[in-house]
């Protein structure tokens, strides 16, 4: 019993430097992959930078340094490029899809890799490169509000969000506007309209729409107007800091108002830009909406919301907006034109 209590004593603190040992090779192999996959810029001048890379645009890699924060390396510098992450990318060709980067076969290349094909194209052939996602949702909400009490007593709330997913070659869109106006305890403004649109995106950039709108103003005695429009749409810009489309369609729209119910075909002219000027931590945008109905009351409609958003955090913003509505053919006692200035609050979800 003493031989088997001394052999214990002497053989214990060897078997725990030998767990040690195996515990701080397995921990450095562990540690090793981590470290391998790690995205390296090689440049013209025989540096590299190593780090994750964040996006690619305008001719420029972004890249994450292991040593500071982001810095761009413009393609004229690369030789070339290794990561292991894959990356939602486009070519300017019109090609698009998840792929990862690795090194191409002469400088200045890249070899592109996904699960169904491989390919090696110029640096200069990329368009763009963000973090890869299963979809992309963006919604912006934005209220302004005023109060004047005394010799005349008015408030006006203004309500409008939009919103837009993209999954795949998917896309769908909409957007909301209420506007409520009082004056000495009298609506004088009670404007409601609700779009949503379906889109579904080909090679280069053009697009096969569908959309839905839905109206109603009866302080201008429109009781509800609704129409369903096919179109054909294209995208001039579709990148994270920019969007600018444009779309041309013809459906069919009615009408319900206090002088009677008109309905018939319509043209359906829409143009959505967005742009962020990230060093600002401002957005510029614009949308527009141009329709015309070429049957019953042929009266044409222009829509317009023009302004500026400046971020205060990631998340919430200030909203400095002009709306302008324009009727050709309004309901009597009715004006053909409606201006609105607007400064509020907004958050993006």
């Amino acid at each position: 019993m003493a031989w088997m209590n001394c052999t214990n004593v002497a053989v214990w603190p060897a078997a725990n430097k030998c767990r040690v040992v195996q515990l701080t090779r397995l921990l450095c192999l562990l540690l090793l992959p981590m470290s391998a996959s790690a995205d390296v810029i090689y440049l013209t001048n025989g540096d590299r930078i190593t780090g994750e890379i964040v996006r690619v645009m305008n001719e420029e890699i972004t890249i994450d340094p292991e040593y500071g924060g982001e810095y761009e390396v413009k393609f004229e510098h690369i030789l070339k490029v290794e990561s292991d992450r894959t990356m939602d990318i486009e070519l300017f060709d019109g090609t698009r899809g998840a792929f990862r980067f690795d090194e191409g076969e002469e400088p200045g290349q890249l070899m592109l890799i996904s699960s169904v094909m491989t390919t090696n194209i110029e640096l200069s052939e990329l368009k763009q490169a963000v973090e890869f996602k299963d979809f992309n949702w963006t919604t912006k909400l934005d209220l302004t509000s005023s109060f004047s009490r005394g010799n005349t007593d008015s408030q006006s709330i203004t309500f409008q969000g939009n919103s837009r997913f993209l999954r795949g070659n998917l896309r769908y869109v909409s957007d909301l506007s209420m506007v409520r106006e009082e004056q000495d305890g009298d609506f004088i403004k009670e404007q409601d309209r609700f779009r949503v649109g379906y889109n579904y995106i080909w090679k280069n950039d053009w697009y096969a729409a569908l959309d839905a709108t839905v109206e109603r103003d009866p302080i201008a005695q429109l009781d509800l107007r609704t129409s369903l429009n096919p179109a054909i749409g294209y995208d001039i810009w579709d990148e994270p800091n920019k969007y600018f489309s444009v779309q041309l369609g013809a459906g069919y729209a009615s009408e319900e108002s206090d002088f009677g119910d008109t309905s018939g075909g319509n043209i359906d002219f829409r143009l959505n830009l967005s742009y962020d000027i990230s060093r600002l931590d401002l957005e510029v945008f614009h949308f527009q909406h141009i329709y015309r109905n070429l049957t019953g009351r042929k009266n044409t409609v222009f829509n317009t919301r023009t302004g500026l958003r400046y971020e205060i955090t990631d998340d919430i913003y200030i909203n400095i907006q002009a709306d302008y509505d324009y009727d050709l053919d309004p309901q009597v006692d009715t004006d053909e034109e409606d201006f609105t200035f607007l400064i509020g609050a907004g958050v993006e979800l």
